[in-house]
């Protein structure tokens, strides 16, 4: 039964894992889609996006997936 109980929390935590790294993916496509990216073509055109900006939010989703 102890083995059944390890590998109900590592469901959990993996479960966990995978929910805090859909919602990290959520927000970067919500922050892709948005308003700030819709208005008239400027430098790089109307769909510029700071490369930094980006890979800030690409952090949370790899922190959450990544798995000792």
């Amino acid at each position: 039964m102890n083995y059944i109980k390890q590998l109900q929390e590592q469901v959990k935590e993996l479960e966990s894992k995978i929910e805090q790294a859909n919602s990290a993916t959520m927000e970067l496509y919500s922050y892709c889609a948005s308003e700030k990216f819709q208005g008239a073509a400027g430098y790089g055109g109307s769909t510029y996006i700071n490369k930094q900006d980006i890979f800030l939010r690409l952090e949370p989703i790899f922190k959450a997936l990544h798995h000792d």
